[in-house]
């Protein structure tokens, strides 16, 4: 498995005030709400859309290194893999690195044309 699978999907280890971010309850009329604040819980704001609650704020700060991470790395793979496509498409071999870089990928079962 790849290194950034598994940093990725490693378990976060919340103090008491953190986990208290994640609680959620029913309330007397029967809705799921979080315990944080009392709000519904409902899909939650996109990332990149400012604004939202304190609570998904805070979840947003105790999350954002890592998401942030992720975000670098999918986009150095969109970037090689164009590149790779590109180059498959005018009948060349993809370029060294790109190709490096994507075997993980094409290991896991991934195409370069999925």
């Amino acid at each position: 498995m790849p290194r950034r699978f598994l940093e990725e999907g490693r378990v976060l280890y919340c103090h008491r005030k953190e986990l208290e971010l994640f609680e959620a309850r029913v309330d007397r009329a029967g809705r799921l709400v979080w315990g944080a604040d009392g709000l519904p819980v409902t899909l939650p704001t996109p990332w990149e859309q400012p604004g939202g609650t304190a609570r998904q704020g805070a979840v947003r700060a105790l999350l954002e290194e890592g998401l942030s991470l992720s975000r670098e790395r999918e986009a150095l793979l969109a970037g090689l893999r164009a590149r790779a496509e590109e180059a498959l498409s005018r009948g060349e071999e993809a370029p060294a690195d790109a190709a490096a870089l994507l075997a993980p990928l094409v290991r896991e079962g991934r195409s370069l044309r999925a």
